[in-house]
């Protein structure tokens, strides 16, 4: 009976999680410091939510319920979820918290993703602890693996400032309970990067998703609209040409150029668009 108590008790927290006190201040705060305590109320109440769940099964009812970015891949003991939000100060800063939640040994545990401003997204180099994170809004995820170990690849948004946005393709792995993102596993032109991410003019959509009946990550072709912008990100913008990294030995490998089908042919299976970021609320809906 207890049992059958508990399980009502927290369908019904799911359910109703979009309207909790927290969440509806943090969408409503009108100044930074309003802000920043929603912000961290929200923290708390999600740090005591994640502490009682038992199993995968009841963050599946979660992900029905957060109105933020939310990633899920890998099955039985590989299962991955990632979940994070943001919110914009008055001088359009991004400020981010999330939590990923995964199996060591067996049991199901977390780890609370702590953004750290000093850090740059634009590092290609550089790995980070999840109390060192560069913070972006995850919306997609999806697995491989090398040398029998999974590798998570993340996609995600960053608000950035009022001139760039930016996409990221972010790996991710979990090794003796320790999370680290920012894996050596993306190759390009460049060489073996961390994180391969896409800025771009902030008026402007730019596509990145995964396109699972061809095993790749599709994106924009990026390219300043005069030549002599190169380097001016706040100019870039989609040349109509795409993109794509293809799973292979082991990394994921650079292919330009790529054909996309219509999405109304057989093969398709979602369109590549953004997640429809609202800057100006922290609200961040999931692919």
């Amino acid at each position: 009976m207890k049992i059958f108590h508990a399980t009502i008790f927290l369908l019904f927290t799911f359910h109703s999680l979009a309207q909790t006190p927290q969440i509806q201040s943090l969408k409503s705060a009108k100044t930074d410091i309003e802000r920043a305590e929603s912000n961290e109320e929200l923290r708390i109440e999600m740090r005591s939510l994640i502490e009682g769940f038992t199993n995968f099964e009841e963050t599946e009812d979660f992900m029905d319920a957060w109105p933020f970015g939310l990633a899920q891949a890998g099955e039985g003991e590989e299962t991955v979820v990632v979940i994070t939000w943001n919110y914009e100060t008055s001088t359009r800063v991004q400020v981010y918290s999330g939590f990923v939640i995964f199996k060591n040994e067996g049991e199901m545990v977390w780890t609370e993703l702590i953004q750290d401003s000093r850090e740059s997204i634009n590092d290609e180099t550089r790995s980070y602890r999840s109390d060192d994170w560069t913070g972006c809004i995850y919306y997609d995820m999806v697995v491989t693996h090398a040398m029998d170990s999974p590798v998570y690849t993340l996609l995600g948004w960053d608000g950035a400032d009022g001139k760039v946005t930016r996409k990221v393709i972010e790996t991710l792995i979990v090794s003796n309970g320790t999370v680290r993102i920012g894996v050596p596993f993306i190759e390009n032109e460049k060489g073996l990067k961390k994180r391969h991410v896409l800025e771009y003019a902030d008026i402007l959509q730019v596509t990145l998703g995964f396109d699972e009946n061809g095993g790749r990550i599709v994106f924009d072709h990026l390219a300043p609209n005069d030549p002599t912008l190169k380097d001016q990100t706040q100019f870039y913008g989609p040349t109509l040409q795409y993109d794509a990294y293809v799973w292979e030995d082991g990394v994921w490998r650079a292919h330009y150029g790529v054909e996309l089908k219509n999405e109304h042919e057989k093969g398709r299976k979602k369109q590549y668009i953004d997640p429809n970021p609202n800057r100006t609320s922290p609200s961040q809906k999931r692919k």
